[in-house]
């Protein structure tokens, strides 16, 4: 029975995380084959079937917070789509977010059996050891990718490849031998540089500083390693806001491969930060900032902000959060980080201070799959009595 748990843990982690899932839900003809809710169904059916047969580790009191949480998200998802305009969108999301909720439980099910962590962490590793020569391939020939000039590989998008990668080299270094992890996260970086997301670019840098100075990736000079690498980090940085890296790299053969949107984004007016995206994801923060300032407590309702008059999403978990579900519904999501932090090791602590920074960039850590495994990961890194150095 454990064997065929690790196997079905392995297929589980490996299709949401390598988003094949979508890649099976429709064929060459536009037909529908396998839709994702057929995966969810059956992670959750198998989480259950582990209990009922009394074949689960069950949750114990450290994860009691955990399922606590989970409950109070839930029952203020209800109560936030009551005071909606309880549209076709509100309820769909409703419904995500019990499926959501749902998904969280059977994944930290499924990672508390025996050598479930190592198997969801090796199974990490082939989607990063896959994703890479994908995203090369997207970018050099863009085949996959929604947006030419940006490597998305299987994801289709190519902010979330640049996401997974970075949150999926982080979770699974534990599992690298000690002398090539430092390789393994140039690797990873490597299809995290060719998304041209700005935001994986600083989520896989902050990994990297976190995984130093937790021990996971060792220098001689652990000091001078950590020096270093901020150093390396502040560099790029400036280069970004000062448009340096596209001064340095319009004049080699690289650019034949940027396009007028990776243009900007590297600073070709100035300032990486300073394109039609960037500025877009400006009105939208600030207009959600205004709604939560006019509805502090309760915000506007579920599935507002897929609702208004904006041409997206706030792009920020904090501000969706507060803008749809006022303070309570931010301090809900804030409450879960500090929770998180508290109740994992120190691998999962740098997933955790990964995952805030990210909520700054996305609106979707709630939403998808492979996020909510690395969640349940973190929850369930508790578990390990000995850090993985």
């Amino acid at each position: 029975m454990q064997r065929l748990t690790g196997i079905i843990t392995f297929i589980i982690v490996f299709i949401f995380c390598s988003y094949i899932n979508l890649h099976l839900y429709v064929n060459g003809a536009g037909m529908v084959i396998f839709k994702p809710l057929y995966w969810y169904a059956i992670t959750i059916a198998v989480a259950i079937a582990l209990i009922l047969f009394k074949q689960a580790t069950i949750p114990n009191n450290t994860h009691r917070n955990f399922l606590i949480w989970l409950w109070v998200y839930l029952c203020f998802s209800i109560i936030n789509f009551l005071y909606s305009s309880q549209s076709a969108d509100a309820l769909q999301t409703l419904i995500q977010r019990v499926q959501m909720t749902l998904l969280l439980f059977s994944f930290l099910i499924l990672f508390l059996q025996e050598k479930g962590i190592a198997i969801a962490q090796k199974t990490l590793v082939i989607v990063v050891l896959i994703s890479v020569p994908f995203n090369i391939i997207d970018y050099l020939n863009p085949t996959w990718t929604t947006v030419p000039g940006r490597a998305a590989g299987m994801f289709a998008n190519p902010t979330i490849s640049g996401k997974i990668l970075a949150l999926s080299m982080i979770a699974s270094i534990a599992v690298i031998p000690k002398k090539l992890r430092l390789f393994y996260c140039i690797y990873a970086g490597i299809g995290i540089l060719l998304t041209f997301s700005r935001a994986s670019w600083m989520l896989w840098a902050l990994g990297l500083a976190g995984l130093a100075a937790t021990g996971y990736i060792s220098f001689k000079y652990k000091k001078t390693g950590l020096i270093f690498i901020t150093l390396a980090g502040a560099l790029i940085l400036y280069a970004l806001l000062s448009g340096t890296l596209f001064e340095l790299l319009k004049n080699t053969s690289f650019a034949n491969y940027l396009t007028p949107d990776t243009l900007e984004r590297l600073g070709v007016s100035g300032s990486a930060f300073k394109d039609s995206s960037a500025n877009e994801r400006a009105l939208v923060a600030t207009k959600a900032w205004h709604l939560f300032q006019s509805h502090p407590w309760f915000g506007m309702g579920l599935a507002y902000t897929q609702e208004w008059d904006a041409p997206v999403a706030p792009h920020n978990m904090y501000l969706t959060m507060a803008a749809e579900g006022g303070l309570i519904s931010a301090g809900i999501y804030i409450a879960f980080l500090i929770m998180l932090w508290f109740m994992t090791n120190p691998l999962g602590k740098v997933l955790v201070i990964t995952i805030t920074l990210s909520s700054i960039f996305t609106h979707n850590n709630l939403d998808q799959p492979a996020t909510l495994i690395i969640f349940s990961l973190i929850a369930a890194l508790n578990t390990k009595k000995d850090r993985e150095v």
